[in-house]
């Protein structure tokens, strides 16, 4: 068992330098039974990241305001859910002494002040987003005109190049015969097929007359 646990915590502070090269912030242990089927101790490795692929580490001092829509550090632009997790700059340089007197009297900001502390938040108006949206249609009408075009050129060129010929059944000819064999075998005698021709006249009946097959010429 001490041999176990000794190799145990020297993999684990392999793990640990390797958490702390790549950039994770903090390591824990904990010593467990590993129960009757496993007298020997489990040692359980937390990880505590300080600065996540999908964290912190890719917004720079940009500051975390909210929760935002999904949870994570990401600025967006949204009519519907305008409360973005992160503001849209980083509070540097002239920013910092702004956001100073932000804290004060409002009425002591100028409009020029007022207008930089809201672009350092975020990135556009209500104004500007609903103008951005005009003439949206065009490029989605383009895009699904480009994508028909597409769809249809590889039917085009597979028709053309990849697919053989149809079968000998699928000709005219083979169709009116399987016609003249439907109504020889009397199909669907009731109210299908059978029951729109007259045998006694050998002619197709007058409610038939909607059916595009009606045209064909029978032959009993």
């Amino acid at each position: 068992m001490a041999y176990h646990l000794v190799n145990t915590i020297a993999a684990s502070r392999w793990v640990a330098a390797a958490a702390s090269k790549n950039g994770i912030g903090s390591i824990g242990l904990k010593l467990l039974n590993g129960g009757a089927s496993s007298p020997r101790p489990v040692v359980t490795i937390f990880l505590t990241p300080s600065a996540s692929y999908y964290g912190q580490a890719k917004i720079g001092k940009r500051e975390i305001v909210g929760y935002g829509l999904t949870g994570a550090y990401e600025y967006f632009d949204r009519m519907d859910y305008p409360y973005p997790a992160i503001r849209f700059r980083e509070i540097t340089g002239d920013l910092i002494a702004l956001k100073e007197k932000e804290k004060g009297d409002w009425k002591k900001l100028t409009l020029e002040e007022k207008k930089k502390l809201y672009r350092a938040s975020f990135c556009r108006t209500f104004a500007e987003l609903e103008f951005s949206q005009v003439g949206e249609w065009k490029s989605i009408l383009g895009g699904v005109l480009a994508l028909i075009s597409t769809a249809l050129w590889m039917f085009i060129l597979i028709k053309k190049y990849v697919c053989g010929p149809l079968p000998e059944s699928c000709s005219e000819y083979w169709k009116e015969k399987q016609l003249a064999f439907y109504i020889q075998a009397r199909v669907d005698p009731i109210d299908g097929l059978a029951s729109l021709y007259d045998y006694e006249k050998d002619e197709w009946k007058p409610e038939a007359a909607p059916k595009w097959w009606r045209f064909w010429p029978i032959t009993l």
